[in-house]
């Protein structure tokens, strides 16, 4: 049975103090139930502890100053002296942020420094004088795991490195490696990426030197992590590919599961949406299995955030909402607060605009409870985009500002660029196109600042799109091939293809229809790459639309059937029977009316199942121009009085093709204007 109260190092004349170890173990027990102040309280007083016998000791062999003068140590009484005084203080600082911007945190598989009866027992077999500094060291570095979850990043950062340079000097390898990884997540969490890659690159050298697999996953799974905050997709998958291994061998399946984690946030990321499903429903069906409810919502919330860059709508509030049931029911307010942010982004793609705002709402009250402001700042940002969409542009204007004060006083310069930018969003929906550029000159400033080129380059896309909608063409190239340059640089496929298809526009804008095609192109190329059917499928058709334009119909043809199978593999009838209007009237301008006729009919077909009107009406004046060609005209009456039916239904005008086809049969007075019957065709199919 565990105590009510947490033991007190000072004991009353004649009473035996508790050990140190003792103290870390119980701490440690508290911990695991999730009673942080606990366990804080018993790592302190395991540290006052070792402090104490290392003065105790020193001064019963003559040198009161030779423990408790040493720089690590006048750290740890300084950091035990600081944390009494205030118990109930919570440093917030930045944390890393999902693809849709929640927190995540994960539970890894414990390292044996962290264990009671680990590396303790072991401790037993050297001097007492190291024992005392190895006691410091587990209670330090406890004590610095606790503040790290508590978001107490600074407090954190100071016990674990006093801890790292204790377990340094006593030459204990494994504790070392194990403080290494802590300070890895401790800088990753801050944003420190640079310092955060050379704690875990160094834990992983040591725990593969001493042959610990699983600390050895544990920093690989820490580097993945880090490289995927800095969009660095290659090296997060390498990463997490190496500790799957690790923990599938070592039949760890909490790590396996983590490390899927991982994979399937890295695959959502570059577009390989197919991947990440499967990444997330392993990952889910391992924590499920093995009772990890935290972990299970874990992978429920990557998946949402895979089917809503998806589209997947249902799908993404089906999972988001289940991680939210999970979080709820353990009491994990985090996870409450990151599910409910998913879903209001969710809400915000469908429109439900209402329902997003009263998700955003709650999200924001629990990190406001929690004290973490970063969540507050993330949510805003969410709510922000809300009111722009509806045009509520003060309401906006206000949550955005609000959001980047948050960031600034932070010092997260990472998200005070995101907020600059949905700041310039929204200056450019109003037409405020000076302020709309100066907040995206922020927002460079800001991803520069904090060395995320990703972020930069996203930037740089929508500085080019304010160019391209002021007409300010050399700007705009500019600016987005710098774009495309970046995603280049670092084989950010997603982000390539968007820059290229950006600088299409620009092109097609300024009719420079060979500089178009080659822009799709390089699209093209890296939509192949990643798991994004629809807009590679309406990459070939525009690249077919240019082709036809240049009478270079044999490849028009080739990417309109490449659109059309894709289209067909989504199930896609709409996309689908645009692909076979498209063929319909590139066999008509060849002469090949049969060809035509079998293009418009499987079209009308296809639009007439999904009662897509005004589709078939499409389809229907194709028909009419491929059926009057072959001298059809029986057929092309019929289909000139389908389209006008459609046309008279849906309140719209006849196309110019029906109207003067009909009226050439006698079917309806000729329109006042348009070309006599005999320049129809040249003049419709050239």
């Amino acid at each position: 049975m565990l105590p009510s109260e947490a033991p007190s190092s000072y004991t009353p004349e004649g009473q035996k103090a508790r050990s140190p170890r003792l103290l870390v173990q119980l701490g440690r027990m508290y911990e695991i139930q999730a009673d942080r102040v606990r366990a804080e309280s018993h790592y302190l007083s395991a540290l006052d502890a070792a402090i104490r016998k290392a003065d105790d000791a020193a001064e019963a062999n003559g040198d009161p100053l030779e423990y408790t003068e040493r720089p690590n140590y006048r750290e740890a009484k300084c950091l035990s002296m600081q944390a009494q005084d205030m118990p109930g203080q919570v440093e917030n600082s930045s944390s890393t942020v999902t693809p849709l911007g929640g927190l995540r945190e994960i539970d890894r598989a414990p390292s044996d420094s962290l264990e009671p009866g680990g590396c303790f027992t072991g401790a037993r077999r050297i001097d007492s004088r190291i024992s005392d500094d190895f006691d410091a060291a587990n209670a330090l570095m406890c004590l610095g795991n606790t503040y790290r979850d508590q978001l107490r990043l600074p407090e954190a950062e100071k016990a674990l490195n006093a801890a790292y340079e204790i377990h340094s000097r006593i030459g204990n390898d494994l504790g070392a490696a194990n403080v290494l990884n802590l300070l890895g997540e401790t800088h990753r969490t801050q944003l420190k990426y640079q310092e955060a890659e050379k704690a875990f690159d160094a834990a992983h050298e040591i725990h593969s030197s001493i042959g610990h697999d699983l600390g050895a996953a544990n920093a690989l799974d820490g580097l993945g992590e880090t490289y995927f905050s800095q969009s660095k997709g290659p090296e997060a998958v390498k990463a997490f590919h190496a500790a799957h291994e690790i923990h599938s061998r070592a039949g760890n399946d909490l790590g396996v599961a983590n490390a899927l984690v991982g994979l399937g946030e890295t695959y959502s990321s570059q577009s390989m949406y197919q991947a990440a499903e499967k990444a997330f429903h392993a990952a889910h069906e391992i924590h499920s299995r093995i009772g990890q409810s935290r972990g299970a919502a874990n992978a429920l919330h990557g998946l949402g955030g895979t089917y809503h860059h998806q589209l997947k709508f249902q799908e993404a509030e089906n999972a988001y909402s289940a991680a939210h049931e999970i979080n709820s029911q353990i009491g994990y307010d985090m996870g409450t607060a990151n599910a409910l942010y998913g879903l209001g982004e969710t809400y915000r793609a469908q429109s439900r605009y209402q329902e997003a705002e009263n998700a955003f709402g709650a999200a924001h009250e629990i990190h406001s409870r929690m004290g973490n402001h970063h969540g507050m700042g993330v949510v805003l940002t969410g709510l922000g985009e809300t009111y722009r969409v509806q045009a509520r542009y003060q309401e906006a204007e206000k949550a955005l500002n609000d959001a980047r004060t948050i960031y600034s006083w932070m010092s997260d310069s990472c998200n005070a660029g995101n907020s600059f930018h949905a700041l310039g969003k929204l200056h450019s929906d109003q037409g405020r196109y000076n302020d709309a550029e100066l907040c995206y000159r922020q927002a460079l400033a800001s991803y520069d600042h904090a060395g995320r080129g990703s972020s930069r380059a996203r930037a740089l896309m929508a500085l080019g799109a304010l160019y391209h909608t002021q007409d300010r063409y050399i700007e705009a190239e500019e600016s987005v091939n710098e774009a495309l340059a970046i995603f280049t640089s670092i084989a950010e496929q997603p982000g390539q293809a968007a820059a290229s298809i950006s600088l299409s526009y620009i092109y097609r804008s300024q009719s420079k229809h060979r500089d178009e095609l080659d822009a799709l192109a390089l699209a093209e190329a890296a939509l192949v790459l990643i798991d994004n059917p629809p807009a590679h499928a309406d990459t070939l058709h525009r690249m077919g639309e240019l082709q036809a334009m240049q009478d270079n119909y044999p490849k028009a043809e080739e990417f309109y059937h490449l659109a059309q199978a894709i289209y067909l593999s989504l199930d896609d009838g709409h996309g689908e029977a645009n692909e076979l209007r498209s063929l319909g009237w590139l066999y008509a301008r060849q002469g090949r009316p049969a060809e035509a006729e079998k293009g418009f009919a499987r079209a009308r077909l296809l639009s007439a199942a999904l009662l897509d009107e005004e589709g078939e009406a499409k389809a229907l004046d194709g028909l009419i121009g491929a059926y009057t060609l072959q001298m059809k005209f029986e057929d092309a009456k019929v289909v000139c009085i389908d389209a006008r039916k459609i046309y008279t239904r849906t309140g719209q005008p006849m196309s110019w093709l029906c109207s003067n086809i009909g009226a050439s049969f006698g079917l309806w007075a000729r329109p006042s204007t348009g070309p006599p019957l005999a320049g129809l065709f040249n003049s419709f199919f050239s």
